[in-house]
Formats: C-alpha cells, structure tokens, sequence
C-alpha cells in the first residue's frame, strides 16, 4: 500500500520489522483500481484473456505507478527518485516473483501508458533492482531462501532480531535484512 499511495519512505521501516504481506486476489484488485482509476473489468482484461496473472499485474502496476513522471507522482512532495528507487528494491528483494521484462510490460500495458513510458519506467524498476533479463525467469535459490527465512521469521515474530540469532555470517545477515 505504501507503493501505490506514494509513502515510500516507509518501506523501509515496514520492511525491517514485517515479511512482504501475502497475495490476496481481492485487495489486488482494488488496489490496482485506485491506481489506474479503471473499471475493474477494463483493468482485469489481460487477467481474463491469460496474459498474466493478477499478482503479477499488480507488481507491474506498481512499478508503473511508481516510476511514471504523471501528474499523480509530480505532487508527492518530499519524494526523491532516491527514495522511490530504494522502495522499489526492497520491496523486490522481499518477495520470490520472477524479473518483469520490458516485453511484458509493453505487452500488458503498452497501450495504456506509451512505450516511451514504460521504456522510462522499466529502466528505472531495472536499476533499482540490478538486475536485467530479457526473458522471464524464476529468481535465484539465494533469493528463495531469503523471503522464506524471513517470513518464517515473520510468521514467529522474530524479524528482525531472529536473523542475528541464526549464527550466520555477516554478509548473510545484511543479505537477510534486505541491506545487500
């Protein structure tokens, strides 16, 4: 939620002491309603015809709503591109779904937003991240390992003090606490 209103400042800080939040169809829903102001049958098009999944339409949705220099971003005040960027990594170091390429975003929402746009808004999404594919592809066993740690973690309210107990070395720790 923290993404899509623009406080991205507190991901951070949500991040430290919660696990990314579960799917829910539902408020997936809603949320990517607010963000696009679309009719949830219009917006749920790609999701009906296949194309992609909702959880993934919302990451998608997201990273657009993030990184678009639209009128809504423009009159967050205080937000850096610093901050936005830093947001966006966390939040993609925190769950296990696999890189959105710049062909899928341009497939989904290529009408809707322009491809200079989106063009803009994947490199933006691709620094913040470091990572780049032109192919979808399920994110490495480093990565899977983290977000369960961390929301086993989570699920025994442990985060983030669990992790230094765990006897790891310090750059697994900082890898565990979203820090590299």
């Amino acid at each position: 939620m923290c993404m899509i209103t623009g406080k991205f400042d507190l991901v951070a800080v949500l991040l430290r002491y919660r696990d990314a939040p579960r799917f829910a169809i539902f408020p997936c829903e809603d949320m990517a309603m607010y963000m696009t102001r679309q009719p949830r049958a219009r917006l749920l098009e790609p999701v009906f015809e296949g194309l992609i999944s909702s959880r993934r339409l919302l990451l998608l949705l997201q990273i657009i709503r993030s990184f678009l220099e639209g009128s809504s971003v423009r009159t967050i005040t205080g937000v850096t591109h610093a901050t936005r960027s830093e947001a966006l990594r966390l939040v993609w170091n925190s769950i296990p779904d696999s890189y959105i390429t710049f062909d899928e975003m341009t497939r989904i929402c290529g009408r809707k937003y322009g491809i200079t746009n989106l063009r803009n808004a994947h490199y933006t999404y691709r620094k913040a991240v470091l990572f780049d594919s032109p192919f979808i592809q399920p994110r490495s066993l480093k990565q899977y390992c983290r977000t369960i740690i961390r929301r086993l973690l989570n699920d025994n309210h442990l985060l983030p003090d669990g992790i230094d107990c765990l006897g790891l070395p310090n750059d697994l720790k900082l890898f565990l606490k979203l820090q590299s």
